[in-house]
C-alpha cells in the first residue's frame, strides 16, 4: 500500500484548509486583545488596568497614528471595550484631568461626561 505525500504548495493548502475559518469579528476581537495588550505594554500610566485614568477626547484618532498597522475597527472595539468598563466609568469626575497616549495632560473630564459616568452605573 502506498502513502501520499505532498510537498510544497499543496500541502501548505491543505494545511490551509484545516484550519478553521477566523471571521471578521473574531479578527476584531482578537486584533482589539493585541491592541490593549499593546497600549498597556507601550503606554503603562495611561492604560492601566487596575487604576485607569480619564483618556484624552478622541484619543482613538492618536492611536490610529501610532498604531497605523491596526485597523480603525479594532481600535474602536478596543477603545470601546475600555471606556464602557465600570473602573474607567468611575474616574469621569468633572474637573478631573484627561491624559494623552505620553501621560500629559489634555483637557478635563465635563459635566456631561460626569453624566454618564453615573447613568451607565444606573443600568
Amino acid at each position: 500500500m502506498a502513502t501520499l505525500t505532498l510537498k510544497g504548495k499543496t500541502s501548505e493548502r491543505l494545511e490551509a484548509i484545516r484550519k478553521p475559518i477566523e471571521s471578521s469579528s473574531e479578527r476584531y476581537k482578537r486584533l482589539a486583545k493585541e491592541i490593549k495588550s499593546e497600549l498597556r505594554g507601550n503606554h503603562p500610566s495611561v492604560f492601566n488596568q487596575p487604576s485607569p485614568v480619564p483618556l484624552k477626547l478622541h484619543i482613538h484618532k492618536d492611536i490610529r497614528t501610532r498604531y497605523p498597522s491596526y485597523p480603525a475597527k479594532a481600535i474602536s472595539l478596543c477603545m470601546h471595550r475600555w471606556t464602557n468598563a465600570k473602573k474607567y466609568l468611575v474616574t469621569l469626575v468633572e474637573g478631573s484631568p484627561r491624559y494623552d497616549l505620553d501621560s500629559n495632560q489634555a483637557g478635563v473630564v465635563l459635566k456631561q461626561h460626569e453624566r454618564c459616568q453615573t447613568m451607565s452605573n444606573d443600568t
